[in-house]
């Protein structure tokens, strides 16, 4: 099973936050946070080993 990173990149690609284990276990988990700007964020789900394989499932909660 794979130990979930997340990576939250900025509409210039720049990294606005990341994560490993803020959740339940070893989830990721990207709270609490207000965007710098509007525009395109990206996620970007990985493992945090290399070579790791598993399933994710994501969610956005979008609060104003």
């Amino acid at each position: 099973m794979a130990d979930p990173y997340l990576i939250l990149l900025g509409p210039s690609g720049n990294v606005i936050a990341t994560n490993d284990d803020g959740g339940d276990g070893e989830d990721a988990w990207i709270r609490d946070l207000r965007l710098p700007t509007s525009g395109t964020y990206t996620i970007e789900a990985t493992a945090y080993r290399k070579r790791q394989l598993g399933k994710y499932h994501l969610r956005v909660d979008v609060r104003r």
